[in-house]
């Protein structure tokens, strides 16, 4: 009983563990690596392009999303919708 009881507690641990990171985002992406977040409206990097890494100030990223992203919300990207960290996250680099 001992052991079933152990065994049911780590199965449950390891599914709430794993299923936060598998349905953390299920979308597509653009070319640049990244989606609008619906609830916020912000802009997030999930993964990386060349495309995005040939930007070298936060301005030039702007121009490439309003280019490259067929979202509705792409008219409102300015400095304060981008989620910056995560760019730092993705990219390793940080922008001026």
């Amino acid at each position: 009983m001992k052991k079933w009881l152990v065994s049911f507690v780590l199965a449950i641990i390891l599914f709430v563990n794993f299923s936060n990171h598998a349905y953390a985002y299920r979308g597509r992406t653009d070319r640049l690596g990244g989606h609008f977040v619906t609830s916020t409206h912000k802009y997030e990097f999930e993964h990386y392009t060349s495309l995005a890494k040939r930007a070298k100030t936060k301005r030039e990223i702007i121009n490439l999303i309003k280019s490259y992203n067929s979202n509705a919300y792409k008219h409102v990207v300015s400095l304060s919708t981008i989620d910056w960290n995560s760019y730092t996250v993705v990219y390793g680099k940080r922008l001026k």
